[in-house]
């Protein structure tokens, strides 16, 4: 279904573009294709983030979690958790109205799934009627969060992976994704990312592990997210590293 409600662009949305999905505005197409006119490969650095996810998501299912909280999450389709794990129990959440909305309606009918408003940095809203049904805090959980450390600044990030971990089980897994530097290489991204209100917080590894916390690297640590290929030859072309990621462990 694709919208012609005039809105401001949203991230969720923009993305569901870029990953052939149809729960986008006329806003969001435009707002894409501002991005490509400068940078004409940028829907493949999204897809490969997406692939990214997906190895993440499949490697903690690995690890015995059946449960995840997916925050940041825009619209549920095109390979999101409930899609690659059918099996697994998934609570989206996000704070884009119409995210929620889009959610709701396309996870109505789908078992062991639900959407609802939450901000990361905020637990405290998290609706724990509407997790109840399917997640259980008191046994290891999944917790997912791609797209949204780049939106936060090193102390807000930081309190909120605290909180995170102090919420969570022992045995719990954190998928997670930080923006590198390498988006420098596209400055012109960065200015139209920068006059929509909502500048980018780029990160080295080096600066990215302090804000860890309590939080431990997983086995392969925090490495580039084309570190996987599960996409199509095009658009695992060589590029400069746009994002890292990681998986936590509690």
């Amino acid at each position: 279904m694709q919208s012609e409600q005039p809105v401001v662009p949203g991230t969720g949305r923009i993305l569901d573009y870029w990953y052939g999905g149809a729960h986008h505005t006329a806003a969001d197409v435009g707002a894409a294709q501002a991005f490509e006119s400068v940078y004409p490969n940028i829907g493949n650095v999204f897809r490969t983030l997406r692939a990214y996810q997906t190895w993440m998501v499949r490697y903690i299912y690995g690890q015995g979690i059946n449960q995840f909280l997916v925050f940041g999450a825009g619209i549920p389709t095109q390979l999101h958790v409930h899609e690659v794990l059918p099996q697994a129990r998934v609570v989206y959440t996000d704070i884009d109205p119409l995210c929620v909305t889009y959610g709701e309606e396309i996870l109505e009918t789908v078992p062991n799934t639900a959407y609802t408003f939450c901000d990361i940095t905020d637990l405290a809203g998290l609706d724990r009627t509407i997790t109840a049904p399917l997640i259980d805090f008191d046994k290891p959980l999944g917790l997912v969060s791609v797209g949204v450390s780049a939106f936060l600044t090193d102390e807000p990030l930081k309190a909120a992976l605290a909180a995170l971990y102090h919420t969570v089980a022992d045995g719990s897994y954190f998928a997670i994704d930080f923006d590198s530097t390498g988006w420098t290489y596209v400055p012109d991204i960065l200015t139209i990312i920068a006059a929509a209100g909502e500048p980018l917080n780029l990160r080295t590894p080096n600066q990215i592990e302090p804000l860890l916390g309590n939080w431990q690297l997983a086995g392969h640590g925090i490495v580039p997210a084309s570190v996987t290929r599960e996409v199509t030859p095009s658009d695992a072309k060589d590029e400069a590293v746009f994002m890292y990621g990681a998986v936590l462990r509690k």
